[in-house]
This record gives structure tokens, C-alpha cells and sequence, in this order.
């Protein structure tokens, strides 16, 4: 199926821009009014933030737009994302928002809204979002019936108790673990829960700083090097990383290497299935087909989604045992939510009990070679790229299915695959590809690359001619 309408204000998850320019103070008030409208003036709404320089300003906004709306607040503060979920699970708020744009640049930020659930809105509740925010609808309520707010207490230290229960004693080997925060919100919360694991816990980019000296916030390879040098220089047995509000995490085995994200999707699905003797996992887009070997070979099925949307299937399903998309893990019988914290006692958990190496526990997973790139691509252009990016590799030969739900992939005879597709957070166009040799990995990057180039040029001539 094809993509659905374009919002203007939310993208793949959630609200992001740069701040002052898209994110504004003036657009916190207004989401604050808006769901507040939406929830009929009245309840409770829970609120974090992660460590972005602009983020207390723009909390400010919103939580006055939500008090002006009849709302009550629960200002949680600085908080990692997957603690604001677990406290929207667990407590008697109608709604949560979480002030942050996740991986993106320090120079941006944003805002996602969370349900009663601790789940992000699907597309269907933004878009009444959007409407009320861009055509001013929003309802304010008399001074007398202004809601109020207060700080919650001892928030991270119950997600931290309730995370070490669920996931179960660990074995008699005590792990050493490198913790790369990135300087966000993961900071507080992580090492805390993983010296309760009883794990040897050093510490990287520890210091809360939205500026992230440490590094870009998005935990890709390129942006890891440190941590992958210091889990061979310490011998650790795992390194791992975070982005700025702890949703994603990125796994670095023994030898300093970086697990590519569709192999650890893979592995917890894999686990996930065999635990519950089959189900349904549903994975993005851009994940490799290697998950649907793991998947289907320890007896479950896979459905794939757009990149932002693992979460949306689990309203109405029961069957889902697993969710996941790059660096980004959802397991049910926990919660709802994306959560690298969780995911991390996990891993340390299965490496316990199998008494197993990162490498080992992955050697069952394949590893093909793959790639992501991006280019450079104005918002206004996207559509208009996509359309020409799709009309020039409409006669690629020797493909086996066409997908149009998230960008265009397609999937060749000889298992290899090249997505291309607009990034719903950033000014990007993104290119992903994978192949079973280096060689004819190479040759997707170039013609990805290549045809993205001219489609991005012949949408700025057609946008110049156009009156």
C-alpha cells in the first residue's frame, strides 16, 4: 500500500526540528492546549524531558498550555524515555509527553506524546493533533478550573526495581559492561540498573550535556568509536550505547565490533518465539531479511511496517511477541514501548544464562554486508524526489516484490535488497541496502546513490518551473 497523507508537524516519531525554527516555545503551548483539548480538558498528563539545552524552555511551554487546557501535571523532570512510558503504564495519567528528537543533532528538538499506556500516538491521534494545533481550535478552561502541578519522586528507581524483576535473576557470571550515556537522559538511569545486575559497570559520556561532547547522540558505528576501543583496551565482555532519551541502543561485542541492528532484532524475536512457542514479530522496512530466517525458523511469522511504526500493530493484536526496528526493541510482555534500558538487562541476561560471548550468541544470527546512507533533501522536495526516484527504477530487472508502504524497496531474486525513502525527521532522503557479497553490495550503493542524485535534481527543475 502506498504512503499515507504527509502531516506537517509529525513525522516518523513524534514532532522534530530545529528549535526556534520549527520547535518552538510558541508550539509547546499549543501541543499543551491541543491535548489538552483532546483529552476534554481535564485528567492528568505526565511530562520529561531529555537533556537538549532547549529542553526545560520548551517543557515550560508545553506544560502551560496543558495547565491552561484543565490539565494536571506530573513533572517528572529529566527522565529517559522508557521511565516516562513505564510511569504512564503504571499510574493514573490519562496522557504523557516527552520533551526530546531522540537521536537527531543537539540543534534540534521536539516533542512525542505518549498514551495512558505508555505507547507513542499512532498516526490517527496526531493528525487530530495537528489539526487542532494548526487551525487554533484548542480549548482553554475559566481560571478557576486551571489545572495543577506536581514533581513525582522515586520515579527511575521504581522503573529500575520493576525492570530487574521482570527480567529474572541472572546467572553466576558477573559481566563487565562498557555504558556509553551519549550525555542524555539514559545517564542517571542505566548504570544504576546495571550495577544491580551485578555487572562491572564503566562508564562513558556519563555527564548530562545537550551540547553531547561525547558524540552526536545517534549511536551508529561511526559515532562509537571510543566505546568500541574501550571494550577491547578494559576486556569487557559487552559495550553498549544509548541515544538521548534511552529508546535505542547499540550492541559492541568482545572484539570492539558494532552488532548490526537487524541481527539483534533478529536474536530477540528469535527468543521471544521459542519462549512463546510461535507468534507474529513485526519489524521496519530497513531491517534485513535475516530476521525473517530467525523468525521463521524457530516457527513464528513477520510483518513488516514503516520505519516509526512497530508500535502502532499492538492496539488490537495479541499475537505479537516481538517488535522491532533499528536499535529500536519492544517486547510486549513488557510494555508497549521502545526500550534500550530493558533491552540491555536482556542481553546481559541471555549472555548469563548461556554463558556465551557476545559474538557467540550472535554466530547463530547471519551477517550480510549492508549500508545506510543519506542525502541532503528539503522537506518541500521529498515528494517530488520520490516520485522521480520512482519512475527511474521502475524497470530494475530481475525483482521479486516491489514495497511502496514506507519509500520504495525492492527486494531482488538473489535476496539482496535497496530501500530508498524520505526521513520523516530529518532534511534527508535515506538510502539502505543489503546483499549476500561485498560486490554486489557495492553496486546497490551506487545505484541508490545515484539515482537519488538525479531525482533530487530533477526536483529542484521541476520546482523552479512550477508558478
Amino acid at each position: 500500500m502506498e504512503c499515507g497523507k504527509s502531516l506537517r508537524l509529525f513525522g516518523t516519531a513524534g514532532i522534530r526540528g530545529p528549535i526556534l525554527e520549527k520547535v518552538t516555545p510558541e508550539l509547546g503551548l499549543k501541543l499543551g492546549s491541543s491535548l489538552a483539548t483532546l483529552l476534554g480538558n481535564r485528567g492528568t498528563v505526565a511530562a520529561g524531558y531529555d537533556t537538549r539545552t532547549s529542553s526545560p524552555m520548551l517543557e515550560c511551554s508545553l506544560l502551560s498550555g496543558l495547565l491552561a487546557g484543565g490539565c494536571d501535571v506530573v513533572e517528572l523532570g529529566l527522565v529517559a524515555i522508557p521511565v516516562l512510558s513505564y510511569f504512564c503504564a503504571h499510574s493514573d495519567v490519562d496522557a504523557g509527553v516527552m520533551v526530546t528528537a531522540s537521536h537527531n543533532p543537539p540543534e534540534d528538538n521536539g516533542f512525542k506524546c505518549l498514551t495512558s499506556e505508555g505507547t507513542e500516538y499512532v498516526p490517527s491521534e496526531e493528525e487530530v493533533l495537528e489539526a487542532l494545533i494548526l487551525n487554533g481550535r484548542y480549548r482553554r478552561v475559566p481560571w478557576e478550573k486551571i489545572g495543577k502541578s506536581e514533581k513525582a519522586e522515586g520515579v527511575t528507581q521504581s522503573y529500575i526495581d520493576a525492570t530487574l524483576i521482570h527480567v529474572g535473576e541472572l546467572g553466576k557470571k558477573p559481566l563487565r559492561v562498557v555504558v556509553d550515556c551519549a550525555n542524555g537522559a539514559a545517564c542517571d538511569v542505566a548504570p544504576k540498573l546495571l550495577q544491580k545486575t551485578g555487572c562491572e559497570i564503566l562508564v562513558l559520556n556519563s555527564q548530562p550535556d545537550g551540547h553531547f561532547p561525547g558524540h552526536l547522540p545517534e549511536p551508529r558505528p561511526e559515532n562509537l568509536g571510543e566505546l568500541m576501543e574501550t571494550v577491547v583496551r578494559v576486556k569487557a565482555d559487552l559495550g553498549v550505547a544509548y541515544d538521548s532519551d534511552a529508546d535505542r541502543v547499540a550492541i559492541i561485542d568482545e572484539q570492539g565490533k558494532f552488532v548490526n541492528y537487524s541481527r539483534v532484532i533478529a536474536l530477540f524475536s528469535k527468543e521471544a518465539v521459542k519462549a512463546r512457542g510461535g507468534g507474529t514479530v513485526i519489524t521496519s522496512s530497513d531491517a534485513s531479511f535475516c530476521v525473517d530466517e530467525a523468525v521463521e525458523g524457530a516457527g513464528g511469522r513477520v510483518e513488516r511496517t514503516r520505519i516509526g511504526q512497530i508500535h502502532v500493530p499492538l492496539r488490537d493484536r495479541r499475537d505479537i511477541v516481538f517488535s522491532g526496528e533499528p536499535w529500536k526493541l519492544m517486547d510486549p510482555s513488557w510494555g508497549p514501548w521502545t526500550d534500550g534500558i530493558y533491552s540491555t538487562a536482556r542481553l546481559i541476561r541471555m549472555l548469563s544464562e548461556k554463558e556465551v560471548t557476545v559474538s557467540q550468541l550472535f554466530s547463530e544470527i547471519p551477517e550480510y554486508p549492508w549500508a545506510r546512507l543519506s542525502t541532503p533533501c528539503p522537506d518541500e522536495l521529498k515528494s517530488l524526489a520520490m516520485a522521480k526516484i520512482k519512475e527511474a527504477l521502475s524497470g530494475e530487472r530481475e525483482i521479486r516484490e516491489i514495497w511502496t508502504f514506507d519509500g520504495l524497496r525492492l527486494n531482488y531474486e538473489d535476496r539482496s535488497w535497496l530501500l530508498i525513502r524520505p526521513s520523516g525527521t530529518q532534511p534527508l532522503i535515506k538510502i539502505y541496502c543489503e546483499a549476500r557479497t561485498k560486490q554486489r553490495l557495492k553496486k546497490l550503493v551506487t545505484l541508490g546513490t545515484q539515482t537519488t542524485k538525479r531525482g533530487m535534481k530533477q526536483a529542484r527543475s521541476t520546482a523552479l518551473l512550477t508558478p
